[in-house]
């Protein structure tokens, strides 16, 4: 995941009153290196080796300065090897990937000092690639200070310390983790009106990739199985039909159900080109091991999913997208709808331009806000989360000649939301919806709007039990890259990057598309400028 390369540092300082910190927006890349090729046997190998230096932090008290380490010296390396035979149809590879890093005492608590993965992929296919069998696998190892370990295992990632399961083994005292995942698949891709696919995937609670990866879950174990069939010859007025479907279930490692749920599909291209797209899942009841953020899994009400697309002919100078997803769920209140519409203009082959705005609106009853330990007894409060979001995608592609091209990429964002109507979990997992929480009454809440606190008087007695923190925001961002590319030889390419970002939170809740962008704007930015430059190499 090459944006773990560079990216900015992780750590943040501990300030105290009056102390402010200047923290670099990047990691410096000290030096890379590329190596990609495939031999005449048919081996293909790919190598990538990235030093990134150590960045601090300068902090300022009162005129007095001093400086901590906000980003270690690291090294990066993947590997990669791959062997086909048989035209392609079989093919066997392996891959690893290292994270290294130099740690001081200030920060050993914080980042694993070493981060390891491998693993390897078989796929094969017959019968003129009709049919095929697809397997990968993958093996982690994670080691650090047991300080940091044991963030990791509390992380998004594992939650190990849920009480409500006995499978995952959170161990204060532990200095590495350990783990595994993969996938099998089987089906059918080609060569008639049928195709399908049988897939199960896994990943232990150990399993941990993002180092120098990208992984959300551990602790899963998916099945699932998908038929498609579609119409190859011109019915009526339409080009082409399919129908798909698709069911799937899912479990944790400790054989509790988490998923369950059926997928359909209707997709047509008509004589013209057009095409439409609906979806519909419908999900049951599931448990989530990520909504108390490391407490109990909750019960999940039952889950409908829509979505319609819409596409004009995309051989024409003027494309138009459309899609509109709505989920619901049984509870009287849940609802997400996402409205996006993409349109992209070619005057000329030379030139594309696209815009794609979009509008969310996401009202949730039982959203997240805080853990409280009220003496001793832990309290998970939920409020009800009316959101709304407003972006605008922009894209430019121009090629001046077949050598120079400029590229810009812009995206403004805006979201806001407000929180009321707030609970405390009683039951998890209890069978009638109504009996999961309790919610507080008018007379059991009170804001302090100088310390932006919500204090809870939970068994009404006239004293404020807890207090957790506001809840409501308001999230501006802006994101812009400008690209100049010249391939001055063949196979060497220059790049000039120019990357402009600002973003801003504020506790507000209130959404106004005029006001919110007014402020995005008066953002002050932190713009980047890069050159890249890369030589092909032909050996013979």
């Amino acid at each position: 995941y090459s944006r773990r390369v560079g990216r900015k540092p992780q750590l943040e300082p501990d300030l105290v009153d009056d102390e402010f910190a200047d923290i670099p927006g990047v990691t410096t890349v000290l030096g890379a290196a590329k190596i990609t090729g495939k031999t005449i046997n048919g081996w293909s190998l790919g190598f990538v080796e990235a030093l990134t230096q150590e960045e601090n932090a300068g902090i300022d008290h009162i005129g007095i300065r001093r400086s901590t380490t906000v980003e270690p010296l690291t090294n990066y390396a993947v590997g990669r090897l791959q062997k086909d035979w048989g035209g392609g149809n079989t093919q066997f590879g392996g891959m690893f990937t290292a994270t290294n890093r130099r740690l001081s005492d200030q920060n050993r608590s914080y980042l694993a000092e070493g981060a390891y993965t491998g693993g390897f992929d078989f796929l094969h296919h017959w019968k003129d690639k009709t049919y095929f069998f697809n397997v990968k696998t993958v093996m982690s190892n994670v080691r650090g200070d047991k300080e940091y370990m044991d963030l990791l295992q509390t992380s998004s990632t594992h939650y190990f310390q849920r009480p409500d399961t006995d499978h995952l083994d959170h161990d204060p005292e532990r200095t590495s983790l350990s783990g595994h995942g993969g996938i099998f698949q089987w089906g059918k891709k080609g060569n008639g009106n049928v195709t399908f696919a049988v897939t199960t995937y896994w990943r232990s609670p150990g399993l941990e990739l993002n180092d120098l990866g990208y992984m959300k879950e551990a602790d899963v174990l998916m099945q699932k199985a998908e038929a498609e069939y579609t119409f190859w010859n011109p019915i009526g007025v339409f080009r082409t039909l399919s129908f798909m479907a698709k069911k799937y279930y899912g479990w944790n490692f400790g054989g509790d159900r988490l998923r369950n749920g059926i997928h359909g599909t209707f997709k047509a291209t008509f004589l013209n080109q057009w095409i439409i797209d609906f979806e519909t899942r419908h999900a049951a009841s599931e448990l989530s091991t990520r909504d108390l953020r490391g407490g109990p899994m909750l019960k999940i009400p039952s889950q409908h999913h829509y979505t319609f697309k819409f596409e004009t002919d995309e051989r024409k100078k003027f494309l138009m997208k459309f899609e509109d997803r709505l989920i619901s769920r049984d509870d009287d209140f849940s609802r997400d709808n996402n409205i996006s519409l993409d349109l992209v203009y070619r005057p000329v082959p030379q030139v594309m331009i696209s815009a794609k705005p979009f509008y969310q609106t996401n009202k949730q009853n039982l959203q997240y806000v805080a853990t409280i330990d009220n003496v001793g007894d832990i309290r998970y409060i939920m409020g009800r989360l009316d959101q709304e979001t407003f972006g605008t995608t922009f894209r430019l592609n121009l090629s001046l000649t077949p050598d120079l091209t400029i590229q810009y990429y812009g995206q403004p964002f805006i979201s806001s939301g407000r929180y009321d109507h707030f609970k405390r979990i009683t039951d998890s997992r209890a069978a009638a919806y109504d009996n999961r929480f309790y919610e507080f009454s008018g007379s059991q809440v009170l804001y302090d709007p100088g310390l932006n606190n919500y204090w809870i008087d939970e068994n009404s007695d006239g004293l404020m039990d807890y207090s957790f923190e506001d809840p409501d925001f308001n999230f501006r961002e802006f994101r812009s890259n400008l690209v100049l590319r010249w391939e001055y030889r063949p196979g060497s390419v220059a790049y000039l990057v120019w990357s402009q970002e600002r973003a801003g939170r504020y506790l507000n809740g209130d959404f106004s598309i005029r006001d919110d962008f007014d402020r995005l704007f008066r953002i002050h930015p932190r713009n980047v400028f890069l050159l890249k430059l890369s030589y092909w190499f032909n050996v013979q």
